[in-house]
C-alpha cells in the first residue's frame, strides 16, 4: 500500500530523525518554462498548512540519511545498476533503505541511519556519506544535508512522473 504524503512527512519526523531535526519542505514547478521554487520551510513551521503540504513536491535530505542517485543513460543500465546496489546493501547489512523508482531513468536508495543524529558532527556525516555515496559512484551533491530532493510518491516538479517504491528493505 502507498504510503500517503502526511505519512510519509511522519515517518521521516518521528521514527527516522526521531524528532532531531527540522527538514525542509518546498514546492517546485514550472512556470512559463522556467523553474520556480516556493521558499523552503521547516516542517514544524507548516505542518499544519494542508495546502502547503498537499503542494510539496521536494524536500531536505535528512540528517540520518544517505540518498544513492543512480540515473543512467537507459533505464535498462539503470536497473542493472539498482540491483546491483540493492544486492550490495544487503552484504553490507544495511538495516533500513527505501529504494524509489524516480519515474524517468535512475533510482534513489535513502538509507537510514537514526544513530547518526546523536554520536557524528555534521562534518563527520557529510564525510561518511561522500564516501558511501562515491563508494556506488552516485550523485556527490546529495551528501549535503541543505540538498533538496523530490518528494516520495509525489509527481517530479519537470518530469510530472511520480517518484514510486519499489522495495523497501528493514531488517
Amino acid at each position: 500500500m502507498e504510503e500517503t504524503k502526511n505519512a510519509l512527512i511522519g515517518r521521516l519526523y518521528y521514527e527516522l530523525s526521531k524528532q532531531d531535526e527540522d527538514f525542509k519542505l518546498a514546492i517546485a514547478s514550472i512556470v512559463d518554462g522556467c523553474p520556480r521554487w516556493s521558499k523552503h520551510r521547516g516542517f514544524l513551521d507548516c505542518c499544519n498548512d494542508d495546502w502547503f503540504i498537499a503542494k510539496c513536491n521536494n524536500r531536505s535530505i535528512l540528517k540520518c540519511e544517505i540518498v544513492l542517485d543512480v540515473d543512467c543513460k537507459t533505464i535498462q543500465e539503470a536497473k542493472i545498476q539498482r540491483d546491483f546496489i540493492s544486492h550490495r546493501l544487503k552484504e553490507m547489512n544495511v538495516k533500513n533503505f527505501d529504494c524509489y523508482f524516480t519515474g524517468s531513468r535512475g533510482f534513489h536508495f535513502h538509507i537510514f541511519k537514526p544513530e547518526w543524529n546523536y554520536h557524528l558532527s555534521k562534518s563527520e556525516r557529510e564525510q561518511r556519506k561522500k564516501d558511501i555515496i562515491e563508494q556506488f559512484q552516485c550523485d556527490g551533491m546529495k551528501a549535503y544535508e541543505h540538498t533538496m530532493i523530490a518528494m516520495e510518491n509525489c509527481p517530479h516538479w519537470k518530469t510530472g512522473n511520480k517518484k514510486e517504491l519499489v522495495e523497501r528493505w528493514m531488517v
